[in-house]
C-alpha cells in the first residue's frame, strides 16, 4: 500500500491491510497476503514523501516512489519466481503467475479530476517491473490492479476512523471482481476474457429439449444457443470509443476503450477500423466456434445510419463462415414515457349528520345503536366456529423448499411499445430506422408511491431473414424484443449486485453500464488533460 509518509497513516494503512486479509477468509474468497518487504519498504507499506501539500509535487514523488518500487530486487517479481521454485515449476513461455498483485494508492486528496495522476504513477510501476522481469530473465508478468483508497476510508483529523466490517467486505469484493481469473485457477491457461467475478447468475431450466431426428444432433440437447452481449458508448465526434462484453450469466466479462484517432476530419474511417478489431476480439469470445452463437450489439443512446452501415458490413466479413446470428439494439436511459406515482387513495369527506341520509332500494334498513347506550358495549361474543382462522406461528419457521426470497426492489416488467421510441417533433433523417421499441420497468422502491424506473430498448437490425409476410416479421420482431429484455432484466441485477449500478435504482445491464463508466472516465481524463496543458501554455 502506496501511502503519504506519516506515522498515523501508516498505522491504519497496516490495519486495513489486515482487515482486508480477515475480510477475504471470512467471506471465503482467497488468501489476501502481504507483498515482501526490502530494507525500504516492509510488510507491503510503501510510504511517499511529501514535502508540500501541492498536487504537482505530490503525485512527483508518487511516481519516483512507484519505479523505485517496480525495480526493487525484493519485490513482487523476486518473490513470484520464488514460489515457481519452490513448487517445482519452471516458468516457461505463455505460463501465467498464480497470484495477483494489487497496488493500493492511498488519496489524500478526494478529488475524481485527480484520478489520472495515479493512474500515471501506477503507469510507471508497470514499466519499471517489465523491465525487473527482463533482467531477471523471467518469461511472464503477474497480473497488476490498482485500487486507490481515499484516505477518509483509514483516518479523519476531527474524529477516529473506525470503517464497519461491511466496508472491508465491500472492498474485498471489489478487489476481487477486479482480478483476473486465470490467476486463480490451474496453469491450463484458461480464457483471457473468463470474469472473476464473486457474483454470477445462475443458468436458467431450459425452455424446452428438442427431440426431432435431426442428421447433426447437438452436443447438449439442454442447453440453448449460446449468447454473447456487446455494448458500446460513442458520439461521432469523439476521439474515444467504450466497448464492454458480457454473455448472459457474467461468466464472460471484458472492457476495452479504443482511441479513434486525433483531430481527423470524417471519425467513421476510424470508426470501421475500429469496429474491425471489436469484431476480432468478439470472435476470440464466441467459443466454442462450432455453436451457433446469437450476438447482440448495443449503443448506449441514437444509433447514426452510417454506424449501423459499419456494423452490418463489417459484421457480415467477420462471421461469414460462422453460425453467428447479429442483433443490433438502441438503449435510452431517458425515454419518453415516465411512470410517476399516484397521489394515493381518494378520501371521500365525511356527510354531515343534518343531511338526509337515503338508504338503498335494494338492502333494508339496519338500525345502528348509540355508541353511548348501555347495548352498544355489550356485544355478543363470536363461537368458537365463527372465529376467524390464524395462522399458526410454527407455519412460518418451518423450512418450506418451495418456497422463495424474492426481493421487491429487484421486481421487473417488459412492454413492448406499438411506436417506436423516437421524439416525433424531432427531425432525425441521419438517425437509423428503429423497428420496435419496448420497456424494461423497474420499481423504483419497496413503497409503490416511489414510482417506477423505465429503459427504453428499440431494436434496430435483427436477421429475420425466414419471415414470408410483415405480419409473421412483427411477431418475430415482438418475440426477439421481449427475450431481449429478459435478459437485460437480468443482466441488470448483475449489475446491482456487482456495484456497477446503484443497488437501488439502477436499471441499465451490466454491459451498458461497464461501456457508460468506461466513456465518462475518459471523459474525465481528457478533461484533466486539456487542464494540464492550459497550465503549462500560461
Amino acid at each position: 500500500m502506496v501511502y503519504p509518509n506519516n506515522s498515523t497513516v501508516g498505522e491504519a494503512a497496516s490495519t486495513c491491510l489486515d482487515m482486508l486479509a480477515n475480510s477475504y477468509q471470512s467471506c471465503r474468497l482467497g488468501r489476501h497476503t502481504r507483498g515482501g518487504g526490502s530494507e525500504v519498504y516492509q510488510d507491503g507499506l510503501v510510504p511517499v514523501q511529501i514535502p508540500d501539500s501541492r498536487p504537482d509535487i505530490v503525485f512527483d514523488n508518487y511516481r519516483e516512489t512507484c519505479e523505485e518500487l517496480g525495480l526493487s530486487r525484493h519485490a513482487f517479481v523476486d518473490q513470484l519466481l520464488t514460489q515457481f521454485l519452490s513448487g517445482s515449476q519452471i516458468p516457461v513461455q505463455g505460463t501465467r503467475p498464480t497470484n495477483n498483485v494489487v497496488i493500493y494508492m492511498v488519496d489524500p486528496f478526494n478529488d475524481e479530476a485527480l484520478l489520472p495522476h495515479y493512474c500515471a504513477a501506477f503507469a510507471v510501476f508497470v514499466d519499471s517491473y517489465a523491465l525487473r522481469a527482463k533482467r531477471a530473465g523471467i518469461s511472464y508478468e503477474a497480473e497488476l490492479i490498482l485500487q486507490i483508497v481515499p484516505l477518509d476510508f483509514l483516518v479523519k483529523c476531527d474524529q477516529i476512523t473506525i470503517p464497519p466490517p461491511k466496508a472491508y467486505s465491500s472492498l474485498a469484493f471489489e478487489v476481487y471482481n477486479r482480478c483476473s481469473a486465470a490467476a486463480r485457477t490451474s496453469r491450463s491457461m484458461p480464457s483471457p476474457h473468463a470474469s472473476a467475478s464473486a457474483v454470477q447468475l445462475a443458468k436458467p431450466v431450459p425452455k424446452a429439449v428438442d427431440f426431432r431426428l435431426n442428421s447433426q444432433p447437438p452436443a447438449d440437447l439442454l442447453a440453448d444457443d449460446p449468447s454473447l452481449h456487446l455494448a458500446y458508448s460513442w458520439e461521432p465526434d469523439e476521439q474515444w470509443l467504450s466497448c464492454a462484453w458480457t454473455d448472459n450469466l457474467g461468466t464472460l466479462q471484458w472492457n476495452a476503450v479504443y482511441c479513434l484517432g486525433y483531430r481527423r476530419l470524417d471519425f467513421y474511417d476510424a470508426f470501421s477500423e475500429t469496429v474491425e478489431e471489436i469484431l476480432d476480439t468478439t470472435k476470440d469470445m464466441l467459443q466454442p466456434a462450432n455453436l451457433p452463437w446469437r450476438l447482440y450489439i448495443v449503443k448506449d443512446g441514437p444509433l447514426q445510419q452510417r454506424e449501423l452501415a459499419v456494423w452490418q458490413t463489417q459484421s457480415n466479413s467477420e462471421f461469414y463462415q460462422r453460425q453467428v446470428t447479429t442483433t443490433i439494439l438502441v438503449v435510452d436511459s431517458d425515454p419518453p414515457l415516465s411512470l410517476r406515482p399516484g397521489r394515493g387513495p381518494v378520501q371521500l369527506p365525511q356527510l354531515s349528520a343534518a343531511l338526509p341520509v337515503t338508504p338503498l332500494a335494494t338492502s333494508p334498513q339496519v338500525m345502528t345503536p348509540d355508541q353511548s347506550s348501555p347495548a352498544a358495549s355489550h356485544t355478543p361474543l363470536r363461537t368458537a366456529a365463527q372465529q376467524p382462522a390464524t395462522p399458526s406461528a410454527t407455519g412460518f419457521t418451518e423450512n418450506d423448499p418451495s418456497a422463495r426470497l424474492i426481493d421487491v426492489v429487484s421486481e421487473t416488467w417488459t412492454m413492448i411499445s406499438p411506436l417506436p421510441i423516437q421524439d416525433p417533433y424531432i427531425s432525425t433523417p441521419h438517425l437509423a430506422s428503429i423497428t420496435i421499441s419496448g420497456y424494461l420497468l423497474k420499481r423504483a422502491g419497496p413503497d409503490e408511491r416511489d414510482g417506477l424506473l423505465t429503459l427504453g430498448v428499440s431494436l434496430v437490425s435483427g436477421d429475420l431473414s425466414s419471415s414470408k409476410s410483415e405480419a409473421v416479421a412483427e411477431k418475430k420482431h415482438e418475440k426477439l424484443l421481449i427475450e431481449v429484455l429478459k435478459m437485460y432484466s437480468d443482466l441488470a441485477t448483475l449489475a446491482r449486485l456487482r456495484g456497477t449500478e446503484d443497488r437501488r435504482t439502477g436499471v441499465l445491464p451490466w454491459h451498458v453500464a461497464a461501456a457508460r463508466k468506461g466513456r465518462d472516465a475518459v471523459r474525465l481524463s481528457m478533461t484533466w488533460g486539456e487542464r494540464e496543458e492550459s497550465n503549462i501554455g500560461s
